[in-house]
């Protein structure tokens, strides 16, 4: 009899502990998620830091832009690629890890659907350098591209108006031919730049130079989000 009462207190005693170390487990995976939940509150609250400093100095923003445009290269062109799936990455997220305001173009990954949600309402043409001559030399930059670019566009339709002028005066025949030598000028065009692009992919030409060579160079200042 007083083995079994010993029995039953054993019993009690056991049920006892297993609850209070239930109790306790419980309680540290609740003190778990809540440290899980602060730092991912302190980051959040760190971006958002680097946001509004970047937003307030343009040379910040040109920092985090290039990071980002030097990490997707090194991970691209790393040794161990079969390994590393460049195509797997999560761009936008990595992006919004670096701070960045807008994701910048690049040849590397303009094939890729990346949606990336700009954590300001705000344009990059209106985010100033604190440094007061490299603003005036920003704006200058800004203005001669304007003017160029304008220039082009006027050079463009003038050359599209005489084509279309001598396209109407042409005889059948002629214009027969004049399109078949279109066409072989587009095809040697696109042959162009095909090979450039190739180039760029290889590193034996800049950013710069491609979108020169293509006649596609950045309005405003937006070049600044390629990778230069």
């Amino acid at each position: 009899g007083g083995g079994g009462g010993g029995g039953g207190g054993g019993s009690k005693g056991g049920e006892e502990s297993k609850a209070k170390s239930s109790s306790k487990t419980r309680g540290l995976g609740g003190k778990e998620n809540t440290d899980e939940k602060n730092q991912q509150q302190q980051r959040l609250l760190s971006l958002s830091e680097v946001h509004k400093l970047a937003a307030k100095d343009r040379a910040i923003m040109d920092l985090g832009q290039r990071a980002f445009v030097s990490f997707v290269r090194a991970y691209k062109e790393h040794e161990l690629a079969y390994t590393m799936m460049f195509s797997m990455l999560p761009f936008a997220g990595i992006a919004s890890g670096y701070g960045l305001l807008f994701f910048p173009r690049m040849p590397d990954i303009k094939h890729f659907k990346i949606e990336f949600k700009p954590p300001l309402n705000i344009k990059a043409r209106d985010i100033k350098y604190k440094d007061k001559n490299r603003e005036k030399q920003r704006l200058k930059n800004m203005q001669a591209r304007r003017e160029k670019n304008e220039q082009e566009r006027k050079a463009r339709e003038a050359l599209e108006a005489e084509r279309q002028r001598k396209k109407r005066k042409e005889k059948p025949k002629r214009r027969r031919k004049r399109v078949h030598q279109e066409i072989k000028s587009e095809w040697e065009e696109l042959q162009r730049e095909v090979n450039m692009m190739k180039k760029l992919k290889k590193g034996k030409m800049s950013k710069k130079d491609f979108l020169k060579a293509v006649g596609e160079e950045a309005e405003d200042d937006d070049d600044v989000y390629t990778d230069k």
